[in-house]
């Protein structure tokens, strides 16, 4: 049995995202979407947000659910901001991810070793290399950034829940992002956006690091999906 992607998977939302990409790759995808959808539900990866081709730091809650623009809409040839109040949110302060150029929400997945962000839809197309000592399917992914062995991602959540999922939270915040931040300063998720201390790096082995080997298709021979 393949992958099968139906209408109402779109529908399905965990703090403010998808469960679901929005199409940045076209064509067959070979990742498991069970894993990562289960991934995105216990806030271990970043859930599938809507990327903006453009971002302006005047866009504030106020004035994006004031103008109302459409939802696909377009201002003098940029992105109009996102209309709903949770978007609004999310979106203040957006940041670039630098592999496919879109804006995301702050709270993006992390690379664990040099703390760049990275999108869910670009993380999850990170290949393992073709050829290595240990083979094609058992070769860590190096960081598309720094090249160190065994990329992973760190999630923080946003500081609401809401969606598939939330209704389990006893708190505003993750246990998982708990964990990151409480534990040592090497784990606390710091923005190098913020013009703060970039985090030390995170061990591959570290239970709140999602590496590329969780999502991976170990057997994508019937279980290729389109995203057409």
């Amino acid at each position: 049995m393949g992958n099968s992607i139906g209408k109402d998977k779109g529908e399905e939302t965990v703090d403010g995202g998808q469960l679901m990409p929005h199409g940045v790759y076209k064509g067959p995808q070979d990742w498991d979407y069970r894993s990562v959808r289960k991934l995105i539900i216990e806030r271990k990866l970043a859930p599938f947000y809507k990327g903006l081709s453009d971002y302006d730091e005047s866009w504030n809650e106020v004035t994006s659910t004031a103008h109302n623009p459409p939802k696909n809409g377009t201002t003098k040839g940029k992105e109009v901001p996102p209309t709903k109040s949770v978007e609004a949110q999310l979106y203040k302060g957006a940041i670039e991810c630098p592999i496919c150029f879109l804006y995301y929400p702050r709270n993006i997945n992390h690379s664990r070793c040099c703390d760049q962000p990275i999108c869910t839809e670009c993380f999850v197309q990170i290949k393992r290399p073709e050829n290595g000592t240990l083979g094609a399917n058992n070769s860590p992914a190096v960081c598309p950034f720094c090249v160190e062995p065994n990329f992973g991602v760190c999630y923080k959540p946003p500081s609401f829940s809401a969606g598939i999922g939330s209704e389990s939270s006893s708190s505003t915040t993750s246990p998982n992002t708990n964990n990151l931040i409480s534990s040592s300063s090497s784990t606390t998720l710091l923005s190098p956006q913020d013009g703060k201390p970039r985090r030390k790096s995170v061990s591959h082995k570290n239970p709140d690091v999602v590496t590329t080997g969780k999502v991976i298709l170990i057997n994508n021979g019937n279980a290729l999906f389109n995203l057409n």
